[in-house]
């Protein structure tokens, strides 16, 4: 039995977004999931733009290139990067602007909010020692400490591994330390996972430690695995509390993140840059002034 989500397509998406231009004259900003709408909602010119939720970057794709075919200069998409620059995908032309980062997740880790966060939930002090240890700031520590899930999802966009992340439990990860450990996490994502035509695992192990000596953290973090690692991290590396170190933790984290996430941390981006300069060449607009 098929759900409404199911029946969300590119093409279901495209007529809505003509149907409803009979009544609105503005722009569309499309994205892909809930979260998205709702950070959207507050930096957006709300009577101007539009916001129309693509249930994933396919829809969202599909959607763009039919509307574009149309000739539809209204609409632009706003889409988590997700190794795009390293894997290749192809270029929308100025009709999608990626995340600086892979994902909007990691995004808000790597900008101011996530020290609001660690000074409402962490101690000052077991932060500064972390800090003093590693010589490195917070945001680093929470890329580093996930990067070998990180490299094992590059990995498998770029061989077509078609390996199982989602709804992982993550409990290859020891309840102490918030750092994933290679074999352990190599492991249980294969073990999930049809292993037809996948190496063996030593030389998956030896191609993700590859992975991370040639790519930085920067470039392999990912959202859901930064917020399972961050909440780890309040445990006993940056605080002492544990509320966010099962599912629903997890989730009242990611939703803390996106609220400490100001306009004005927007404003310093490069997806900002970009989704102004559409405003300047389509003369729609898409984001409030102030």
């Amino acid at each position: 039995m098929s759900s409404v989500k199911d029946e969300i397509t590119g093409q279901t998406l495209a007529n809505q977004i003509m149907l409803e231009k009979a009544s609105h004259s503005g722009s569309f900003l499309l994205v892909e999931g809930s979260s998205d709408a709702s950070m959207f909602a507050n930096f957006s010119d709300k009577k101007q733009c539009s916001i129309v939720v693509c249930i994933g970057w396919k829809n969202l794709f599909e959607s763009i290139s039919i509307l574009s075919e149309l000739q539809q200069t209204q609409i632009l998409g706003y889409c988590d990067r997700d190794y795009s620059d390293i894997v290749g995908y192809s270029e929308y032309n100025g009709s999608i602007v990626f995340t600086d980062e892979n994902d909007i997740e990691t995004q808000i880790i790597c900008s101011e909010a996530l020290g609001k966060v660690l000074e409402e939930f962490g101690h000052t002090d077991r932060i500064a020692a972390e800090i003093d240890r590693e010589n490195t700031s917070p945001s680093e520590l929470v890329l580093q400490w996930s990067q070998a899930t990180g490299a094992l999802r590059l990995l498998s966009a770029q061989n077509r591994w078609k390996l199982k992340f989602k709804d992982m439990k993550y409990k290859f990860v020891d309840t102490n330390s918030p750092e994933f450990c290679i074999v352990q996490t190599v492991r249980y994502v294969v073990g999930r996972s049809v292993r037809d035509e996948l190496p063996d695992l030593a030389a998956i192990e030896t191609a993700v430690r590859s992975c991370i000596r040639n790519n930085g953290s920067r470039n392999l973090a990912n959202g859901h695995d930064c917020v399972v690692v961050l909440g780890r991290a309040f445990r006993r590396r940056f605080g002492s509390t544990n509320r966010f170190n099962t599912d629903v933790g997890r989730e009242d984290l990611a939703k803390i993140l996106r609220i400490a996430y100001e306009f004005a941390f927007f404003q310093k981006t490069r997806g900002y840059r970009e989704i102004k300069r559409w405003e300047s060449v389509t003369g729609y607009s898409i984001l409030r002034t102030t």
